[in-house]
């Protein structure tokens, strides 16, 4: 079976399982497959190979403890503070939290020993990585001791930076640069006077100036991008841009209406507008000199305009947050309380809590029955089905399709 491996994650060029069932997907974007179309469906599974059918299986999981877990990826929170004030924040307004050193160390070796505990029952270690966020991470005095901390035999953890352009000067670029981190990602959410207008002025030369400064060390940049309805047409700047830059990967997601940014609802895409935006994306990533910094495609609904496999939600299987107090997530935007890693070890909570176990065994959302892709997908965008209705389990509110014979868009 073909999986994608990390080198596959931040490569220039789509992975093989993705150039592959990006085929597949525009083979049914012109109406050729249907759910009852199971001749159309093996023709294809032919042409393409086994492998997509394989991946897509894998995708649409029933039985989570048979599967193989390829990575596990903790997005850590270090501390709430932050230097710039975004309308999108999902940070609530209160006194900041930070993790001390001593947690520091505890979350570390619970996380190692999370890694080894599935490498003993799965007979496979998942690839590991540190995704450190906050707040902003580099507000936290002890960040640069904890990457030491990370790179130390006989296991490197290998380790990833969310943050802003404030903090990045030429002293922290080089400082980073020497702990190696796998990327950095910052945030550009759209031209100049957008981004401006959402994460503060001046924000969007400081992004530009961070990016030059970092590709000037050899450190690999990502930008992400967060689709309003007010700023979503702006993506393809955004990727024209990012192309400029040279970055690795620029993505894209929806606005989620939580914490602080909740009293913005009305800036969530409504199904047209997600299937314009995603048309877009789709466009941006298709347009000629984008193999060398590639729009990813690889969140909720982004397959159905043709150019990527169904994409499943991995919170609480391949990906957990952890916020300051030590509070276990499944996810920063799917804000759900496990339990505490400071009183219940990270493993327990993984292995035990029961809305992990129905996160990794839930097949389809509520509202997608009858629909081709209920099971690959798992009903798309599960965070914002929370953040909306107050339950995840219901059908993504950004969905265009309908139940019977939903096929990818035509961009």
């Amino acid at each position: 079976m073909l999986t994608p491996s990390l080198a596959d994650l931040f490569s220039p060029v789509p992975p093989l399982t993705e150039r592959c069932s990006r085929f597949f997907f525009r083979i049914n974007g012109t109406g050729l497959l249907h759910r009852r179309a199971v001749p159309a469906v093996a023709m294809a599974a032919v042409l393409v190979g086994a492998g997509v059918v394989a991946a897509a299986v894998d995708v649409g999981e029933t039985d989570p403890a048979m599967t193989v877990l390829r990575r596990l990826v903790l997005q850590w929170h270090l501390t709430d503070a932050c230097d710039n004030c975004c309308r999108h924040c999902y940070g609530e307004a209160k006194e900041p939290v930070a993790v001390s050193w001593e947690q520091m160390c505890e979350v570390v070796a619970q996380y190692r020993h999370l890694l080894d505990n599935l490498a003993r029952h799965r007979g496979h270690r998942p690839l590991p990585q540190l995704t450190l966020s906050g707040g902003d991470p580099l507000c936290h005095d002890l960040l640069f001791p904890l990457l030491e901390l990370l790179r130390q035999s006989p296991s490197p953890l290998p380790f990833a930076l969310l943050c802003n352009a404030r903090r990045l000067d030429a002293g922290t670029v080089l400082r980073l640069a020497k702990a190696a981190p796998r990327f950095v990602q910052l945030s550009l959410d759209g031209n100049r006077q957008g981004h401006d207008s959402l994460r503060g002025e001046g924000d969007y030369d400081r992004v530009v100036a961070a990016v030059r400064r970092l590709h000037r060390k050899g450190i690999t940049v990502l930008l992400a991008f967060t689709a309003r309805r007010s700023n979503y047409r702006q993506f393809p700047e955004v990727a024209a841009l990012g192309r400029k830059l040279g970055v690795r990967r620029v993505w894209a997601d929806r606005f989620i209406p939580l914490g602080g940014s909740a009293k913005e609802r009305d800036e969530v895409l409504t199904p047209q507008e997600t299937q314009e935006f995603v048309t877009l994306l789709a466009k941006s990533r298709r347009r000629r000199g984008f193999r060398r910094s590639p729009v990813a495609m690889q969140r909720a609904l982004q397959f159905l305009a043709g150019d990527a496999r169904p994409y499943r939600c991995q919170a609480g299987r391949e990906l957990l947050t952890l916020l300051p107090d030590g509070t276990l997530v499944p996810c920063r935007r799917l804000p759900l309380p496990l339990g505490n890693v400071f009183a219940t070890s990270m493993t327990t909570l993984y292995h035990e809590a029961p809305l992990l176990r129905e996160l990794r065994s839930h097949k389809r959302g509520t509202g997608c029955e009858g629909c081709f892709y209920a099971e690959l997908c798992g009903g798309g965008l599960r965070c914002l089905s929370q953040a909306v209705s107050g339950e995840w389990r219901q059908r993504d509110p950004g969905c265009c399709g309908r139940a019977e014979g939903v096929t990818p868009l035509r961009g």
